[in-house]
């Protein structure tokens, strides 16, 4: 399951939530092992057991073997039916729980009225069965001794049959487990084909690429087409909606285009995902419990501590690394770092990989303006030629780049060089405008 779920493609993990994956790894795959490991044995030695027990009741009294054939069917399946309903509320519940860890547990509140009429049932089965057994000992058609022996063996009956029925209930649910885990097991992969981990040239073109995440919903990227080359920084520009970190997950190979195609050194990005050639960095990107230097070195863990360190300056972490108590081998516990700490530590990790081209779809949204610009400006100049595509809803952090595209809507509705695009007026230009508003500086246009 684990190796099925990350050669799977980031489009299937939209379609379930993750509170539906933990339940089928807690749940599903439990409840198959605990089946399998102890139900079918349970199953296995109630059946030989009632079996003994019946013959041993048909030798003693024909009429009580008759009546227990009757009563056990009618009874196992009310008890079953219980079950059932029981365990079926309880999964539900659980996975409630886990999706809302705040809620009450009120499964316990639901579980013991209903056991208990299940044992007041029990009570008046073997009332009953008591009841029709001394009346046909009172006749004389079965002799005392008996009469005990076989009452022994209907109490065992029903001591075990609460038990087969729960284990039949149990080997149900782990059928209707197996079948979900093998429908994520024979699904389809769109990334599923053999990665190749080499550094590339970094050549990268979209070609009337379209996508949209259901078949009803609009474009979230429409017929969009560039090409990218090695040495050259985009800047993608546009505000929450745009399509940009769509966009940003159909480079990187996570989601597949409906039309078009995305070629990668010539070769389709979603038939040999590039592992180490192309590296992406989100707005929220998750650092494990681990220390920082691992962290940095996450996807390179045999990289010199040289690099590491080269990595965190140009992400300008270095400074504040230095400041912790164990430097490099602090480990990242807890919330002790600032927002604009980790992005940068994310920045760092993504550095350490050297890739061909590095996507970073506001990888430093809470870093402020001027260190964000530090950081484009050190990563542009990096020994060796990369392709950097930068996605920012902020003028002044994709206006060094040597083209910049206007994305609206899905499309790109401008596209062209800072100083390009300040003299159309057009989006871009009020997009400047707007932000010196909100820093309270002077227009564009209004200046002189």
């Amino acid at each position: 399951m684990y190796k099925k779920l990350r050669e799977s493609s980031c489009h299937s993990f939209d379609e379930k939530r993750v509170d539906q994956l933990m339940a089928d790894f807690e749940s599903d795959v439990y409840r198959i092992r605990l089946f399998f490991s102890e139900g079918i044995f349970k199953l296995i030695h109630f059946l030989l057991l009632s079996a003994m027990y019946l013959v041993v009741m048909f030798m003693y009294s024909v009429p009580l073997f008759l009546s227990a054939l009757i009563v056990l069917p009618a009874w196992g399946f009310v008890l079953y039916q219980s079950e059932k309903a029981l365990i079926h509320k309880q999964r539900n519940e659980f996975d409630s729980l886990i999706s809302k860890p705040n809620d009450d547990w009120t499964g316990l509140n639901a579980f013991l009225p209903r056991r208990s009429r299940l044992t007041y049932a029990e009570i008046l089965w073997a009332g009953f069965f008591f009841v029709c057994g001394g009346l046909i000992a009172w006749t004389g058609i079965l002799e005392i001794g008996k009469f005990i022996a076989v009452m022994v063996l209907w109490g065992m009956i029903l001591y075990f049959l609460p038990v087969f029925c729960n284990e039949l209930t149990q080997m149900h649910l782990a059928e209707s487990s197996s079948g979900r885990l093998l429908k994520v097991l024979r699904s389809s992969n769109q990334a599923s084909q053999a990665l190749t981990p080499r550094l590339r040239r970094g050549y990268m073109q979209l070609e009337e690429v379209f996508f949209s995440y259901s078949q009803n919903s609009m474009h979230a990227v429409n017929a969009i087409s560039f090409m990218m080359t090695p040495g050259r920084t985009i800047g993608i520009i546009g505000k929450s909606g745009s399509g940009k970190t769509t966009l940003a997950h159909l480079m990187t190979g996570f989601y597949t285009p409906e039309r078009g195609r995305i070629t990668f050194d010539g070769e389709e990005l979603n038939q040999k995902p590039p592992a180490a050639s192309i590296a992406a960095v989100f707005e929220y990107s998750s650092l494990t419990a681990d220390t920082v230097k691992a962290n940095i070195a996450f996807s390179k863990p045999e990289a010199p501590m040289s690099e590491i360190i080269e990595a965190a300056k140009l992400a300008h972490a270095h400074d504040f690394i230095m400041e912790l108590p164990e430097q490099y081998n602090t480990v990242l516990l807890g919330s002790g770092f600032s927002n604009s700490q980790m992005q940068r530590l994310a920045i760092a990790r993504s550095l350490c990989v050297n890739p061909g081209i590095l996507i970073l779809d506001d990888a430093a949204s809470e870093v402020d303006i001027q260190t964000r610009q530090k950081i484009y400006r050190g990563i542009k100049g990096m020994k060796g030629s990369r392709a950097i595509i930068i996605l920012d809803d902020s003028v002044e952090a994709v206006c060094q780049a040597d083209e910049i595209f206007v994305l609206c809507k899905g499309i790109i509705a401008e596209r062209g060089t800072h100083k390009e695009l300040l003299e159309r007026e057009g989006i871009y230009a009020r997009l400047l405008n707007n932000e010196m508003e909100q820093e309270g500086t002077r227009p564009l246009k209004n200046r002189g």
